[in-house]
């Protein structure tokens, strides 16, 4: 009867131990491990600790018979303490009749969660001679194994190890890969083949503003980055399978901006070369763009200034004369109706065609002022008063918010009000009725950032990079000066000035200067 007992469990061994090299996770090992040492043996509990090197103690990884959750926030098993710690420190197995009664061996005891440990036994799980993990089991009533069970469980612990060791070397990767993974400077998405997204790094979360929370498992046809599915290059290459490489496109980020960006795609396929994804990868080029805007604008400017001085001095020599005659004629008493409007239509000219000289020479060659420690507080306010009643005529509102008193900068009080008095200008302009011009002011790092942003008409796309551009202008009485201006006087400040619609409607432009603070 022992014999045909013990051919029972060398069966019921080797199909546990088939079980278990088949399992997809270690809660199914676990669960396959358990049930084998139910069917060998009694027990009341069964606990499987892993040996956290670094920290040099047990951990618990699963168990049968207790409260798991609470057994995890018991005090860990130290290497070389208790039983288990023993153990593990030592390679060997234990087993104990009665853990009670032995005064040689203590086992630690929890009787008011778990029943008595009388019958023990500890189990070293060992691969290439490393321990990698502890097997206890125990039992209430005494002298409940044999040593043939300990063997017979040492064999099944060493499959338990491997696969113990084989799963930790593969977080090891895992955990490699994904440090890599967090801390490309690229943004990575990667799509199965059902056009879900499996893989959204950090810089995309960056780049985006979107979490990896929100998108994974996602649909990506589903998910606002483009305007159409069309634009979606990485479907393209997971449907066609055309490959892109350092293609200039856009993404739209969670607060509705259009951002540039360079992408390059690759298929993704299994070991039998069957295609189960697409990888998408793309840096923000917001940056290059912007300074490959300025180094246009800095062409156009520097070409503009060569020829500024000689075409000033060719128009204002005949216009200082005429200027001059038109108002000698109009203090004349004797002149007729007519004759003193078609003077009065000269001078007034004239002086239109001065003051836009004026602009286009400022424009070329900025007029350079002594900067000082100016808050730019004041200048925003004395803008806003300057311009209230303007604002009051077509009821728009104007929304100051700030957490400071003073938000210095080291300019000229004039540039800073050039810069307002344009913005405000503009803004007023493009508000019907209404409507409300609101500016923000932060400070980021060494920078001031002011936000201007409005509920007007916006800017339409095609227009977004001219609008700085000398000249350019969509009103029928503007000179396309005005923005050129502010954007030269922030350029010459150390700042930066960038423009783009709100996603509700209106305009909005982020002025950065360097603090005085």
């Amino acid at each position: 009867m022992e014999k045909y007992s013990s051919i029972v469990q060398l069966t019921s061994l080797f199909q546990a131990i088939d079980n278990i090299s088949k399992s997809r996770t270690l809660e199914d090992m676990s669960s396959e491990l358990f049930d084998f040492i139910e069917e060998v043996i009694e027990f009341n509990m069964a606990i499987i600790y892993v040996i956290n090197y670094e920290k040099g103690q047990l951990e618990v990884l699963s168990a049968r018979g207790p409260n798991l959750s609470y057994l995890k926030k018991r005090v860990k098993f130290k290497m070389g303490e208790g039983v288990v710690g023993w153990v593990a420190k030592e390679k060997k197995a234990v087993m104990l009749e009665n853990a009670v009664h032995n005064k040689e061996i203590r086992v630690r005891q929890h009787c008011k969660e778990d029943p008595v440990i009388r019958s023990y036994m500890a189990v070293p799980l060992i691969a290439s001679n490393h321990v990698i993990g502890i097997l206890s089991i125990s039992n209430s009533r005494p002298a409940m194994f044999r040593q043939r069970d300990v063997q017979m469980i040492s064999i099944i612990g060493s499959q338990i190890a491997a696969i113990l060791e084989a799963n930790r070397a593969l977080n090891q990767t895992r955990q490699f890969s994904d440090h890599i993974l967090e801390n490309v400077n690229s943004g990575i998405i990667v799509i199965d083949k059902m056009q879900r997204i499996i893989t959204f790094n950090k810089q995309a979360e960056n780049i985006t503003g979107y979490i990896s929370d929100e998108v994974i498992n996602r649909d990506i046809r589903d998910l606002e980055f483009k305007k159409s599915i069309e634009d979606w290059f990485v479907l393209d290459t997971f449907i066609t399978e055309k490959l892109y490489n350092q293609v200039e496109t856009y993404i739209i980020t969670k607060d509705g901006r259009q951002k540039p960006i360079n992408l390059s795609t690759s298929l993704l396929r299994n070991d039998k070369n069957k295609k189960i994804g697409a990888i998408c990868v793309f840096r923000d080029i917001t940056k290059i763009k912007m300074l490959q805007e300025k180094v246009r604008r800095a062409d156009r400017l520097a070409m503009m200034g060569q020829c500024t001085a000689g075409l000033a001095h060719e128009i204002r020599n005949p216009l200082l004369p005429i200027r001059t005659a038109a108002s000698i004629l109009l203090t004349k008493e004797y002149l007729e109706e007519e004759e003193r409007s078609l003077i009065s239509i000269i001078f007034k000219e004239a002086e239109r065609l001065n003051n836009s000289l004026n602009d286009f020479v400022k424009l070329a060659k900025p007029c350079i002022e002594k900067p000082m420690i100016t808050n730019i507080l004041d200048i925003i306010y004395e803008t806003n008063q300057l311009l209230k009643y303007k604002c009051q005529s077509k009821d728009i509102s104007v929304k100051i918010h700030h957490d400071r008193t003073e938000v210095n900068v080291y300019m000229s009080p004039h540039s800073l009000k050039e810069i307002f008095l344009n913005l405000f200008l503009n803004s007023i302009d493009a508000i019907d009725e209404g409507g409300m011009i609101e500016i923000t002011i932060d400070k980021v790092e060494e920078k001031e950032i002011i936000i201007f942003r409005d509920t007007g008409c916006g800017i339409s796309e095609e227009n977004l990079n001219n609008i700085f551009d000398p000249f350019f202008t969509t009103k029928n009485e503007g000179t396309g000066l005005g923005l050129s201006m502010v954007h030269n006087i922030v350029n010459e400040a150390g700042g930066d000035i960038n423009v783009c619609n709100c996603m509700d409607g209106g305009a909005r432009f982020q002025i950065s200067l360097p603090s005085a603070e």
